[in-house]
């Protein structure tokens, strides 16, 4: 199942991927596990498709994207459901440089929001 969703005001940027690929490399145990099979493209401002979204639960997202140096950005997002700040979102953790054979745990560590002492951890594996 594949859509499009954006929070408008996240910036976006990153060069274009095949979400096929990315997909495959997070795996399909991962994405069952992370939204159910759940899955939709990620796009920037000028509609190019630059990653995947998979919707965790209660207004949260994993974003995965590709910078422009080869390597993966991996967000968890959550959608403002009520107040003054309504259908925004807050970038709650990001994991910038993920490699390739690393993105399916930092993707599932992602969508781990409710108690995870894993994130710090990955920061700096992914920093060295």
């Amino acid at each position: 199942m594949s859509t499009t969703y954006t929070i408008p005001n996240i910036n976006r940027e990153g060069r274009t991927c095949d979400t096929s690929e990315l997909i495959s490399q997070i795996g399909i145990m991962n994405l069952y596990a992370i939204s159910g099979g759940r899955w939709g493209s990620l796009r920037d401002a000028e509609q190019n498709i630059i990653g995947v979204w998979l919707p965790c639960g209660r207004g949260r997202m994993v974003e995965v994207s590709l910078d422009f140096d080869d390597t993966y950005r991996v967000r968890c997002v959550r959608r403002v459901m009520r107040g003054a700040k309504r259908n925004q979102g807050i970038i709650e953790t990001e994991v910038v440089g993920v490699y390739c054979d690393q993105v399916a745990e930092a993707a599932y560590q992602a969508s781990c929001w409710r108690s995870n002492n894993y994130r710090n951890k990955i920061a700096s594996q992914v920093g060295e």
